[in-house]
């Protein structure tokens, strides 16, 4: 699913009832993937936060090449809590800069999350990376639940 934004026409620090219904009418489709293309970073971000802390029990992930995979709490980002596929100590988030490693971490989430990809488009035309997202939403769509990538 596709959905583009003209870019702002007014910076709005918190979403409006509106946008969240309509977030929410969105993922209810349950479409494991969804592209939202825009200029309002900020806006985005504020935008799926707030949904996570009132309309939903899910985490809200983002993943960016300068900060590695992260979570988000309260609009403050702290460093993953992934574990190692060894089951060693939690991975730093440096270690998840790269895309492909982030994808692997993802898809060794144990609980079901909201996952941003920021500026990803440059990555998408490479054939494994594609393959990687179109795979962790298979399984997400498959057993009906996952992540929102």
């Amino acid at each position: 699913m596709r959905v583009r934004d003209a870019g702002p026409a007014q910076f709005r620090a918190m979403p409006t009832p509106q946008q969240l219904e309509a977030l929410r009418d969105l993922l209810d489709t349950a479409a494991p993937l969804v592209l939202i293309e825009t200029h309002d970073e900020r806006r985005v971000l504020a935008l799926f936060e707030a949904f996570a802390k009132t309309q939903t029990e899910r985490e809200v992930w983002s993943w960016s090449a300068s900060r590695g995979l992260r979570v988000a709490h309260n609009l403050k980002l702290r460093l993953t809590e992934l574990r190692a596929s060894d089951g060693g100590e939690p991975d730093d988030a440096k270690a998840t800069r790269q895309l492909p490693e982030a994808l692997e971490a993802l898809d060794n989430l144990r609980e079901r999350s909201m996952v941003l990809l920021l500026d990803v488009h440059p990555y998408l035309n490479n054939p494994l990376i594609a393959r990687a997202l179109k795979e962790i939403a298979l399984r997400a769509e498959g057993k009906g639940e996952g992540h929102a990538l």
